[in-house]
């Protein structure tokens, strides 16, 4: 029966958030009805020194850009920044009628890669959207130049990371590795971790995926510690500068896992709730969206191990 009414709550989109407290349940209402008053659309967290982060931060803008001259009326991007990170939240009016925003994105995307593959198309694409004759070229000569920047922007961190990585690594690993065969496969490792120079809706609104577009496995026989070493590293590049314990690892692993189109939401959450300069009700009320994503999964991943992540989440939020 647990499990029918999970998966119908499931198929009609619905979130049950647990709470111990009436005061937990205020808080968690509140930051409902104040989301849904201010109609946000979408949020998501990106810690400081993240990978691409300041790329990211560009290519939300022009996607705003993007929504307001395509039809979209009343979008607006605001921002919470702190000290660990940046809160981004898409705000504007949403009807029954209206394509999600993750749809949009995706248009957004293809947009920007015809700018540089194929105008023409790129062109057609904005007369369909119903855009002014008179602002096509402008618009398209704006595009292609940022998507151009963008793209050569993007490369070019990527190999900054990858030689920081490397000068790292070789002065970590010096006295472990005295062959050279054995630094050329630790480099191909690296090269292989790192994800792929590219923008996608997977990444923007998303998390990150450790390897990348990687088509090729690489095997290396060196020692395990060594490998934890550059997993390690190559985690933390791409994850930026937020100190993420054991349990966050975790959280991050089950929602990769199990959470399907929530995962931008809920890795957020986990973001979040490591960074003391978010407001305490938001944090709370991704906690409560934790702990039921936790409940939701508890059938396929074990009650042991979910029962001692409840236990950190609440401690994070200040209920323990």
């Amino acid at each position: 029966m647990e499990a029918r009414v999970n998966r119908l709550l499931r198929d009609h989109g619905l979130n049950v958030v647990p709470y111990e407290r009436n005061a937990d349940l205020t808080v968690v209402a509140t930051e409902f009805l104040k989301d849904a008053l201010e109609e946000l659309l979408f949020r998501v967290y990106v810690p400081m020194g993240r990978l691409w982060a300041n790329e990211l931060d560009r290519l939300l803008q022009l996607f705003r850009d993007y929504l307001l001259q395509t039809g979209r009326k009343g979008v607006r991007l605001e921002q919470t920044r702190t000290d660990r990170g940046i809160a981004y939240e898409f705000h504007g009016d949403y009807s029954p009628g209206s394509p999600a925003l993750s749809e949009d994105f995706q248009d957004f995307s293809r947009f920007l890669d015809l700018c540089v593959s194929d105008p023409g198309k790129a062109e057609e694409l904005l007369r369909k959207k119903g855009v002014e004759a008179a602002e096509v070229v402008e618009i398209l000569t704006r595009y292609s130049k940022e998507a151009k920047r963008l793209q050569t922007d993007l490369k070019h961190d990527r190999e900054r990371n990858l030689l920081n990585m490397r000068h790292r690594l070789e002065s970590e690993l010096t006295d472990a590795l005295p062959g050279p065969q054995d630094w050329a496969l630790i480099n191909r490792l690296v090269e292989q971790a790192m994800p792929s120079a590219v923008i996608d809706n997977t990444y923007a609104l998303g998390e990150a995926q450790q390897g990348g577009r990687s088509k090729s496995q690489v095997t290396v026989n060196v020692n395990p510690q060594i490998i934890n070493t550059v997993n390690g590293m190559v985690a933390h590049e791409i994850s930026g500068n937020l100190n993420l314990s054991q349990n966050d690892k975790e959280l991050l692993e089950l929602i990769k896992a199990h959470a399907g189109n929530r995962a931008g939401e809920l890795t957020s959450a986990v973001h979040e709730l490591s960074d003391p300069g978010i407001p305490k009700p938001t944090r709370l009320s991704g906690g409560q969206k934790l702990k039921a994503f936790l409940y939701s999964i508890a059938p396929k991943a074990g009650g042991v191990a979910l029962s001692v992540l409840q236990e950190y989440i609440e401690h994070k939020i200040g209920l323990k």
